[in-house]
């Protein structure tokens, strides 16, 4: 039987994890696929290599089996920004279509996903939408119903949202009625446990670095995000993350796929995530489910910010309902869960207080200090753009300079 609501999770390749994720499966909710991709390829994808588990071509095709056999697909993920390649090129292409290969016929995909046009149309030169299935990554950046009419004509069979939609409910609304018309085959999904900052002006700097970067590369892009949100805490809610209990909300609007990220985080992490939204409830720091920690501190997310999932039961039905700027709703909502105790940052040695309408850094702590620190040899910050109605042109290095 078919759940009516669908997740797809991120695999770090352990087995006996395909098992517990089954068994959590009911009638209304169910992980039916996982996805994942060795570390390095030539069509990168959306991770560094170093920030995900090593892992052999066998295992690869050993784990897909055991997906299958546990009545899950497996996703293989071809996922990364490919503006540097040449297609044109026959090595390029030789390369490709030999990775393409394999994990169509070795590791028996059932499905590939995709950020660029060009390999999809690579792709379905060798094979039909009867062999593989296509998937269109968040990575590419759909937005707009115009934003899918590209890629329909190589049959994709869904298409993973850009990140930003999560919040804008007439725009969802306008694109499931959009697909319904078009192509009723192609499912909607929204990836629930991402962080990023909506309108952020280096999201596709960032994922273009991700797909040419090798061993040895450390991903700074979030380093220096979650100093901005450090820096002004009412980020953290403008990030459009989905909680388990509001996953009703998008069904009601006909989206019933849903993605769970964290190929970079522990297998015990991802079993608590995956448990929450298949459960649909969470008890705690909605900060437990998000991937949200940058690489080179020595502690989660979680133990540095607090942010009481029970306290955020209204949040997301006053997004909705909103007439007014987004940001002064998230900076509204965080001055109340900040007083209520619901809201903290929890940096040793750090300061924040409540100062009138602003929550505020008066002292910065350890674990600003050592983003600080891996800052200055990550990648370079290029200002991005606050939500909706707020002041454009955030800087991250001014916000590191307001923290210390």
């Amino acid at each position: 039987m078919r759940p009516e609501i669908h997740f797809s999770v991120a695999t770090v390749w352990s087995d006996d994890q395909i098992a517990e994720w089954a068994s959590l499966g009911t009638p209304a909710r169910a992980v039916t696929s996982v996805y994942g991709c060795r570390r390095e390829q030539l069509v990168g994808h959306g991770r560094a290599p170093d920030d995900v588990p090593a892992v052999d071509a066998r295992a690869i095709e050993h784990h897909a089996r055991v997906a299958r056999q546990h009545g899950m697909r497996f996703l293989y993920l071809f996922n990364g920004r490919c503006e540097h390649l040449d297609f044109s090129c026959p090595a390029t292409r030789r390369t490709i279509l030999a990775d393409v290969e394999w994990a169509v016929e070795a590791v028996r995909a059932d499905c590939l996903v995709v950020a660029d046009l060009r390999l999809a149309q690579i792709i379905r030169s060798v094979y039909s939408s009867s062999k593989v299935g296509l998937k269109v990554s968040t990575i590419a950046g759909i937005k707009e119903p115009s934003g899918l009419e590209p890629w329909l004509q190589f049959e994709v069979e869904g298409v993973v949202l850009h990140h930003d939609v999560a919040r804008n409910f007439p725009l969802l609304a306008q694109m499931v009625r959009h697909l319904r018309t078009r192509a009723p085959e192609v499912s909607l999904e929204l990836l629930v446990n991402e962080s990023c900052p909506p309108g952020c002006a280096f999201r596709s700097a960032h994922y273009a670095r991700l797909a040419r970067a090798q061993s040895g590369y450390v991903e700074g892009f979030q380093q220096n995000c979650n100093l901005a949100k450090l820096a002004q805490p009412w980020l953290i809610l403008a990030a459009p993350w989905v909680r388990p209990e509001d996953i009703e909300q998008y069904c009601e609007l006909g989206v019933r796929h849903f993605k769970i990220a964290g190929r970079e985080m522990p297998r015990e992490w991802l079993h608590v995530a995956v448990r929450a939204y298949v459960e649909g409830r969470h008890r705690g720091n909605l900060i437990d489910l998000l991937t949200m920690t940058p690489p080179g501190l020595d502690v989660p997310a979680a133990a540095i910010i607090f942010l009481n999932n029970s306290a955020l039961s209204h949040f997301l039905n006053e997004v909705r309902t909103s007439k007014g700027k987004l940001a002064d709703l998230y900076r509204r909502w965080a001055r109340m869960l900040w007083a209520a105790g619901a809201f903290r940052i929890l940096d040793p040695d750090g300061c924040y207080e409540l100062v009138g309408d602003v929550i505020r850094c008066v002292r910065a702590g350890q674990r600003v200090k050592r983003l600080l620190e891996l800052r200055t040899d990550s990648d370079p910050v290029f200002p991005w753009a606050s939500p909706q109605g707020g002041p454009r042109g955030v800087d991250v290095f001014a916000c590191a300079a307001e923290l210390g």
